[in-house]
Parts: structure tokens; sequence; C-alpha cells
């Protein structure tokens, strides 16, 4: 059973939201093939996982309100595409699920242009039907209109994330903490606020907002890992781009770094030796012998202590019937 299936939510109806917020923007009629770019990012599939943390995060509250739980779920996938366009704009990657990235086919201008605009249209997509709050909604902060200063904050940290990355290339001696710290901005915020942001909208306690907002950090940061890893140990077919694409970017993972620690004087020397010009067959050779030495099982050993603490939240969150949901999820993103 697929994880949408399991968590009882319709992708069909997602999909075609996604696709209508670029179809009906009446400014795009001069300019036709950013509406088709869109279209094309949306038909080239994704797991959803983050507008289904927002549904799922929907279920906690008494007062379940669908259209915006709904709208906050499909401007919060919205925001995290145009901000895997920028991924693979920074990271040269030439695929993404097994075909070729925008920048590939539009080129790397365009490409960054088209994300731009999806952010932009996300924030005034998100406006549009939307009444003005009363003054005793905007005291209480329950007003219907969106929260833009707080996914402004969203959309800095994404960017932090990136540029943090960006700003590390080749540099192996970046501390532990800097590798969480973008980790944290790139990935695990944005689900964090996924799950509180679709809690809060359907009148969750306060308390539960703040315990599914440390679920979905902890899972965030697991997920990260993890996936940080299949650099190292999975084939370009199973992850849908290069294998061993992270190090030829001169992205420092956690792998790379427990490699430095823990593969020996030559492979410490090898990696220290790898930059933008290095050979290709250098950078297979380093990454064999990353995935060899421990560095992903003792990588994977984090990601699991990020699990656990996700599990030990849902112990809090227990009263709550949706937990099971919460628990698939887990299930799905740590085995």
């Amino acid at each position: 059973m697929k994880l949408h299936e399991a968590l009882r939510i319709d992708l069909a109806p997602l999909n075609r939201d996604l696709i209508a917020i670029a179809e009906s923007d009446p400014d795009l009629r001069a300019y036709p093939w950013i509406g088709e770019s869109v279209t094309r990012l949306v038909e080239a599939g994704g797991k959803r996982l983050r507008p289904m943390m927002v549904l799922v995060g929907g279920r906690f509250g008494p007062e379940p309100d669908p259209i915006h739980v709904q709208k906050a779920a499909l401007l919060l996938e919205y925001l995290h595409m145009a901000s895997l366009i920028h991924d693979d704009i920074i990271d040269n990657s030439d695929l993404r699920r097994g075909i070729p990235t925008l920048q590939r086919t539009v080129g790397v201008a365009p490409a960054a242009h088209i994300a731009a605009y999806m952010m932009a249209r996300a924030l005034e997509w998100a406006m549009e039907g939307e009444r003005e709050p009363t003054e005793e909604e905007v005291r209480l902060g329950s007003g219907d209109k969106p929260r833009l200063a707080e996914v402004a904050s969203l959309l800095m940290q994404l960017c932090m994330g990136e540029y943090q990355q960006l700003g590390s290339r080749f540099r192996y001696e970046v501390p532990l903490a800097d590798y969480l710290e973008k980790s944290r901005n790139k990935t695990a915020v944005l689900m964090a606020n996924c799950f509180r942001i679709g809690a809060e909208l359907s009148r969750a306690d306060k308390t539960v907002c703040k315990q599914l907002y440390a679920f979905g950090e902890a899972l965030g940061m697991a997920f990260q890992i993890r996936d940080d890893v299949l650099d190292y140990s999975e084939t370009t077919a199973e992850i849908g781009k290069p294998a061993g694409s992270d190090l030829r970017n001169g992205n420092v993972t956690l792998p790379v770094l427990y490699a430095l620690e823990d593969g020996g004087p030559a492979l410490a020397a090898a990696i220290r030796a790898l930059g933008p010009d290095s050979p290709e067959e250098e950078f297979a050779r380093v990454t064999r012998e990353i995935a060899a030495c421990g560095a992903v099982e003792r990588s994977l050993a984090m990601s699991r202590d990020y699990a656990r603490k996700a599990k030990r939240m849902l112990k809090r969150l227990a009263p709550h019937p949706a937990v099971a949901d919460l628990e698939i999820l887990l299930k799905y993103f740590t085995e």
C-alpha cells in the first residue's frame, strides 16, 4: 500500500490544484512556457510528503477547516517544488526522479526565474478570495488570512539552507553543528511547520501544535540524513539521480564528515584532495571507499536517534486518534 493510501489521502485533486495555481494566473497568458514548465514539474510526480503532513496535522484540531488546510498544503508544496529547482541549479543536477531537471530542459536562467515566479505566485494565490480578518481575529491571531510573515520566514530558512550548502562546497572541515543546522533549515523546518500549520488551522491546542512541530523537526532530520546516505548506498536507478552526486558537487554531508574521522589517514587525504576539477574516476573511487568505511552505518545511527526522538513525541500525542497517522509516517521514513 502506498503512503497516501495508508493515510487516506487522494493525491489526484492535489495534483490538479497544483497545476491550476499557475493556469489561473492571467499574467501567464503572454508567457505560456512558464505554465507549461510548472505543469511538467507537477506531472513528473513526487511523493507529496509535505502536503500530506499538513493534512495530517489538520486532523489534530477540534474544528477541522478543510478549505484552508488544503490551501496551506498546496502553498507549502509549491514552495517546496520551487526550492527543488534552486537545489538542482546549485547542484548542477541533470536528473530528478529519473527525468531531466528543469534547468536541463529550459536552461539555468529560465529555471531560476520559474522558481522565483512559483514562490511569488504561491503567496499571491494564497491571498486570493480571502476576507480581511476582524479586529477580534487579529487580536486572537485566528483570522482566515494566511500568515504571510510566517511563510516569508519559511522561505528565508529554505534559502539559508541552500546558501549554507553552497557556501560549504568542498570545505571538508565544516563542523558537524553546521551540517545539522543546514539540514534543519533545508528540510526539517519545513516539515515541522507543515504539521504545525495544519493543526493550527484546525484550532488545535497550542501544546499539541508545539508537539507536532517537534515531531516534524525530528522526522525531517532523520529523513535528511537518510537521504544523504542514499548517495553512498543506492544506485542511480534507485534514487533517480546520479549516485555519488553529492560528493561530485562538493556537498559535505554526514557520511563524508564521519569518513574523515573514521576512514583512516589515506581516505581522509583523498577526500580533502577532491575539488571541482578532480577526475570522475577519483570521485567514484572515493565514493566507494566512503561507503565501505563504516561512515554510512554511523550516519544511519544518528538518523535512528532522531527517529527515536520523533517516536517519543508520539507518546505525548497518544490521546489523539490521528497519532496513528504519525506512526504510519514515522514507519515510512525510518524503515
